[in-house]
């Protein structure tokens, strides 16, 4: 390098601080005939944006620079670097220097490979233009491995891997010290799956994996992996004679070698297990499973009298990778497991032991994950049910799981509203109802009453504990409480609610008959199945469950007998009896419970008046509220406040609702039960839609979890413009909404929509379709109002909807418009079908708001994935939707933000 470079280079680029820095440092070495430029990166780049000839800069320059950026991580530098050799700038095209800057390139990025990681593509690239002018010999073996690995994660959509790859295997093969364990396995899985090696030379290749990394390979998994190999050899021998196959595309194929290749695939399964590699695991289980099927047909059908081996070479590396990751203890691991077994057939799920399923199942359940254990069950009898003999096949498995299993799994599934799914697997729990434990009882019938199973429960109940499920005569009933708890002096918070409690039309107790004799059942003494039964039987809502009043009280009675005769009686059981009484409308019997409360001694908690005030609520609104106006001890208790409140709402008396929350806030409580109570405060609100929904955004965002039916409930009233308080009043029709509130309420909801769309990756069709409907209303009526924010929100909206995970509401909407496309509505929703009649009422929005270009765009997404039919289009209920099936399809537009959000779900 000339001195002179420093003068040409200063005239021709203009002046810049780095380039002065590095003029200056050339000046200073005048006298020298060669000068080595520094290897910095301030360096390089000035050269780089100058007119100097990056080829004459040194190769221990470029050298120093490349290790520099890979060990700092400078991935702009190298991004230079590599432009610059790649198009021929720092060295001549298919020069050794060109060769050696690859090299160290590709030495770089396998050496540094997390600081820098480089693109697969990137390192495949650099390799090919290397072995364009030399031999893959300059490759070290840990250069080519890299390689290797990079060209062998490029998906290909032909299923053929990079011409590269060839040619480094071979490389890699006659390499004496070398391959590490994971390298080897890249190989041999390529060579087997594209055969490009013959299986002797593969097994050389193990025998030399194994001296170079024996160590993590180990020699019980090599002996396993042949052991496979050598059962399916000794089956195919006795089934079909010792070279008994049938010719294929080429010449008769030797046991030998399908020997090998399946020790060989099992040896990747073992390995890649041992490495606790659970993807790698997966992707090998299933070429080994299909070398297994394609050996198997290798032979004549009339051998195949004896089963063959692979169910048990499957069964067990499939159990011994699920014993791993359940025994990892985390709910990764878990849900690892449960992805495997996803991955096989059901020809292998069913060669699984039960113990195995058992032990996954208990090790969710006890990291509080039972929507794995029951996805684990459903697809174990799934794969039951799919086999010869399903119903004994299924019947043996379902007795083999704990009944405590199943009752959490049912429970988990009955509290999240997966009822469907909880149905599906009582059947299969109930195999095993003779031998549940009795300590479960009580929890079971609680978990089949959220069912609402009531004759299974029935049955039960009257088996497990002897019960004659009937009542006691209620005037016996007075006169028997009159002398098990009879009436006291109260004082405190105690004489209060026995006055609450009192009525004046109590029944006269009459001569004492005989007492009562308490059943000799553990179950009568379970508060969480009591409170279950009367709420089912005797308190549920009529239009969701027939009634049966006098088994609610003949339960409650169970109960109430040994309670009364007691000495001794715990608080919590008390506090239910007196609730399922109040639930029953029972204000007599709540009352003497509340004197044997006395009787024991216990004070009065938040939890006895809770249920005090919630029973009153049922059976006397007013009275209620006038209870909680007089409380002087527990009157800063804004629990209590919410109790009424809900109670009240839940009957109709919206007036009351108004009382309370008045009272609340006089006794500065109304933060508080707006905290605690938000949808029911929200719910009986006269505030604007805006101002609701933006309270209810703020109330999710500080962690309320409100019921969907909820938010979609306001969304609605949001878009009619109407306040909470009017919406949910049947008797009284609001009157008619101004304009300008209805425009803001529909902003509003279509605010809300995308907010809970988003939180909860979910939208439902029917509101969907209702916003399309008023979108579309507002658009006509706009007069002179710019289009252009409705169609950003009517984007957003649609979006949303495309974009969505999961679509609900499909049996609604089949009952709303009896649409012809919602026969099977889980595929459609897993295919993304919209309903055809949400479809039309899409394009009628964009073509309301004057949005041509998204009627095109809709059309053209409809054409893309089939969703309407031009015939659709022409037979639509709507005129000027009938034009449309004669349109032109314009594929090239696709500026909608939805395009991009469908690209990426």
């Amino acid at each position: 390098m000339r001195v002179r470079a420093a003068a040409l280079w200063q005239r021709a680029a203009p002046w810049h601080p780095v380039r002065a820095r590095t003029v200056s440092i050339l000046r200073t070495s005048r006298s020298a005939g060669d000068v080595a430029l520094p290897a910095t990166p301030e360096t390089y780049m000035a050269l780089r944006a100058s007119a100097y000839q990056l080829q004459a800069l040194p190769e221990t320059s470029f050298d120093a620079l490349i290790t520099h950026a890979g060990r700092t991580g400078l991935s702009g530098l190298i991004s230079s670097i590599k432009d610059d050799v790649l198009q021929h700038i720092a060295a001549g095209q298919g020069t050794l220097r060109e060769q050696r800057l690859l090299l160290a390139l590709l030495n770089v990025s396998s050496t540094f490979e997390k600081k820098l990681p480089l693109s697969p593509e990137l390192v495949v690239r650099l390799a090919t233009q290397l072995l364009r002018s030399a031999s893959v010999d300059v490759m070290p073996p840990h250069v080519a491995a890299h390689v290797l690995r990079r060209a062998l994660s490029i998906p290909r959509r032909d299923g053929v891997h990079h011409p590269l790859i060839p040619v480094l295997v071979q490389h890699l093969a006659a390499t004496s010290t070398y391959p590490l364990l994971e390298e080897g396995l890249h190989v041999i899985e390529y060579s087997l799956q594209y055969g490009t090696a013959d299986p002797a030379t593969l097994m050389h290749y193990v025998s030399q994996t194994a001296q170079v990394d024996g160590e993590r390979l180990g020699e019980h998994t090599l002996q396993q992996a042949r052991t496979d190999g050598f059962a399916w050899r000794k089956w195919a021998r006795e089934a079909s004679g010792w070279m008994s196959v049938r010719p294929r595309r080429h010449s008769t194929v030797d046991l030998q070698t399908q020997a090998l290749r399946i020790s060989l695939w099992s040896l990747c399964c073992r390995v890649w297990l041992r490495l606790q590699r659970p993807l790698r695991f997966r992707a090998a289980l299933t070429q080994l499973r299909a070398e297994l099927h394609r050996a198997a047909q290798l032979l004549a059908p009339q051998a195949l009298a004896p089963p063959p081996p692979s169910a048990h070479i499957v069964r067990g590396l499939l159990q011994s990778h699920l014993v791993h990751l359940t025994g990892k203890g985390t709910r990764n691991s878990v849900r690892a497991a449960l992805v495997a077994m996803r991955s096989v057939d059901a020809d292998d799920l069913v060669q699984l032991l039960p113990g195995v399923v058992q032990m996954l199942c208990d090790k969710a359940l006890q990291l509080h994950d039972p929507r794995t254990a029951a996805d684990a069950l459903t697809l174990c009898l799934d794969a039951y049910a799919s086999q010869p003999g399903a119903a004994s096949a299924s019947t043996t498995f379902a007795r083999t799981i704990r009944p405590a299993t199943w009752l959490q799994v049912l429970t988990h599934l009955a509290s999240t509203s997966h009822h469907a799914s909880a149905r599906a697997l009582l059947p299969y729990a109930l195999q095993g109802a003779a031998a549940w434990p009795s300590p479960l009882h009580a929890q079971w019938l609680a978990c089949l009453c959220a069912l609402g199973e009531h004759e299974l429960v029935r049955q039960l109940y009257l088996q497990w504990t002897a019960s004659p499920g009937a009542p006691l005569d209620p005037a016996h009933r007075a006169a028997w409480l009159a002398r098990a708890a009879p009436a006291t002096e109260l004082q405190g918070t105690y004489a209060e609610c026995d006055a609450w409690l009192r009525t004046p039309d109590a029944p006269a107790p009459e001569p004492q008959r005989a007492v009562p004799r308490p059943l000799d059942s553990p179950l009568v003494r379970a508060p969480q199945s009591l409170l279950a039964l009367v709420q089912l039987f005797g308190a549920a809502p009529r239009h969701k469950a027939p009634r049966d009043t006098t088994f609610a009280m003949a339960v409650r009675d169970d109960a109430l007998v040994p309670a009364m005769t007691a000495a001794a009686v715990p608080h919590y059981h008390l506090t239910a009896l007196m609730q399922a009484s109040l639930m029953l409308g029972d204000r007599a019997t709540a009352r003497h419970i509340l004197h044997k409360m006395h009787t024991c001694g216990y004070a009065l908690d938040m939890k006895d008046m809770a249920v005090l005030l919630r029973g009153l609520c049922d059976v006397a609104p007013d009275d209620a509220v006038v209870a909680l106006q007089a409380l002087p001890s527990l009157a800063d208790k804004a629990h209590l406040y919410a109790v009424v409140m809900a109670r009240c709402l839940y009957h109709g008396h919206a007036a009351l609702v108004d009382r309370v929350y008045a009272l609340a806030c006089e006794r500065h409580l109304g933060a508080q039960v707006a905290q605690q109570a938000p949808a029911v405060v929200l719910a009986t609100s006269n505030v604007s839609p805006p101002a609701y929904v933006h309270r209810a955004i703020e109330l999710m965002r500080d962690g309320w979890q409100p019921d969907m039916s909820l938010l979609l409930w306001m969304i609605r009233s949001a878009a009619r413009g109407l306040c909470l308080r009017d919406a949910g009043d049947a008797e009284r029709a609001p009157g008619r909404v101004p304009r300008a509130a209805r425009r803001a309420g529909l902003r509003a909801a279509l605010h809300l929509y995308e907010y809970v769309a988003h939180r909860h990756d979910t939208v439902h069709l029917p509101t969907t379709r209702f916003l399309l409907y008023h979108v579309a209303e507002q658009a006509r009526r706009r007069g002179t109002q710019s289009p252009a924010p409705w169609i950003a929100r009517l984007d957003r909206l649609v979006t949303q909807l495309l974009h969505a995970r999961l679509w609900t509401g499909w049996n609604e909407y089949r009952a709303i418009v009896k649409d012809t496309t919602l026969r099977e509505t889980r595929t459609a929703s897993r295919q993304r079908v919209l309903p055809t009649p949400l479809a039309h009422q899409l394009l009628l929005a964009y073509q309301a708001l004057g949005d041509e270009r998204g009627v095109s765009e809709v059309l053209d997404w409809m054409h893309t994935t089939a969703q309407v039919r031009r015939r659709d289009l022409a037979r639509a209920p709507y005129p000027v939707l009938q034009h449309l099936a004669s349109r032109a399809h314009e594929p090239n537009l696709r500026t909608k933000p939805w395009w991009h959000a469908r690209a990426h779900s």
